[in-house]
């Protein structure tokens, strides 16, 4: 019998939260959507952004944050200049720097992104990012229904994430706790 954080149980885990992710972003064509994914290896994440960009027909954008960014708005309506993309996918909010100020000014211009986003957002994040949202910007953050999380493999694992196939994160797995 497999223990619950085996390479095989953790890539059953993950496959089931690529299907639900997949599943969010087929169902929110054309609104508004928040969706955050909890992922706390970059490595694993790219892996899972581009298994899900190959799987739908129009795949998501991507944009990769500035560490100096003042507001996550602003950003992507610089970056969209008017287009409606299928879907946006959000990465680096973990390495911004002054993350506190950015999600407060997030949380107070949270109806511009309802308004004027017609698309599902899926903000790609680790746990202490899900924290200070959870602190710093709850209004927005409860645009989202649920975290859909990816884990890697404990340190005696060598196998992370999505199959049983070797990779550089050598995380320890989090108990899966929706957010």
């Amino acid at each position: 019998m497999t223990s619950p954080s085996s390479p095989e149980n953790l890539g059953a885990k993950n496959e089931r939260s690529l299907v639900t992710l997949h599943r969010a972003i087929s169902s929110s064509q054309g609104e508004f959507s928040l969706i955050l994914v909890s992922c706390n290896c970059p490595h694993l994440q790219q892996q899972i952004a581009n298994r899900l960009s190959s799987g739908l027909p129009n795949p998501p954008e991507r944009i990769v944050l500035s560490s100096d960014i003042q507001t996550l708005y602003t950003t992507i309506a610089t970056f969209l200049r008017d287009r409606q993309p299928p879907a946006l996918m959000i990465f680096g909010l973990n390495a911004v720097k002054a993350l506190d100020r950015v999600l407060k000014a997030t949380n107070l211009s949270r109806h511009l992104f309802v308004k004027f986003f017609h698309f599902p957002l899926i903000l790609w994040v680790d746990d202490r990012v899900i924290r200070e949202l959870i602190y710093c910007a709850p209004d927005f953050k409860n645009y989202c229904g649920g975290t859909i999380r990816f884990d890697t493999a404990d340190k005696s694992s060598p196998s992370p994430s999505l199959s049983p196939t070797s990779s550089p994160c050598s995380l320890r797995a989090r108990v899966k706790n929706r957010v």
